[in-house]
């Protein structure tokens, strides 16, 4: 169990949307915090960063970190936490995490005025972590050059691994057709990809999610658990 932050903390109001996985032996819990002192300007919410937790155990006790992984001007929330799997060929010196989140209402990161989602990545398995530059780039074939801005809420993102063994990355948006997918991992070194393009969620085998889109990301197939 996870519960609001102590006083002065910035999850001191409340927390939210968890994200776990395992990695170096350890379980990792992310999520978003809601900022005690409120703004002017949005009595209700606050604003939200990122946090993480760590623990031994899926029933914890569970240690936060002291500062956030995202504590930017706006609402940060949604994190996703994937792990990637072994792949043979491919360098495992430490295992790899990527961390995206949604980030809105945010003035001080280019692109993020309206939605957008944010990238981190770990190589130590969620020791220290480092933001992507740009900001991920979701992409439909309707207009292959344009970044949406309309989807940026991650329900579920994980890395699937096809039938012939190559891998990419899929996040699952709480909308209806709203499934993005990567180009094929490299199998020597991978890096966490930032550009995702839409696909249809029956070719993913969600035909039967895009009516309940806030349950969608129980209904992914194993292939995808």
């Amino acid at each position: 169990m996870l519960v609001q932050g102590a006083a002065g903390r910035f999850d001191h109001g409340g927390v939210a949307t968890p994200s776990a996985a395992v990695s170096g032996g350890r379980i990792l819990l992310s999520y978003s915090g809601r900022r005690h002192t409120l703004p002017p300007t949005d009595p209700v919410q606050g604003t939200r960063g990122i946090g993480l937790a760590v623990a031994a155990h899926p029933l914890g006790p569970f240690v936060r970190r002291p500062a956030p992984l995202v504590d930017y001007d706006g609402y940060a929330d949604d994190p996703q936490l994937i792990v990637l799997p072994p792949q043979p060929g491919r360098a495992a010196a430490s295992e790899q995490v990527w961390l995206y989140h949604r980030l809105s209402q945010s003035a001080q990161v280019p692109g993020c005025k309206q939605r957008c989602v944010r990238l981190l990545t770990s190589r130590d398995s969620g020791k220290s972590w480092v933001a992507a530059a740009d900001n991920v780039c979701l992409r439909s074939a309707a207009a292959p050059g344009v970044c949406l801005t309309d989807t940026a809420e991650p329900l579920e993102g994980k890395v699937v691994t096809a039938a012939e063994g190559t891998q990419a990355v899929v996040l699952v948006m709480d909308q209806p057709d709203r499934a993005f997918v990567s180009a094929p991992l490299s199998q020597a070194n991978a890096t966490a990809p930032t550009t995702l393009w839409q696909q249809p969620e029956t070719d993913l085998g969600l035909p039967s999610c895009a009516s309940r889109p806030r349950l969608r990301s129980c209904c992914l197939p194993p292939l995808l658990a």
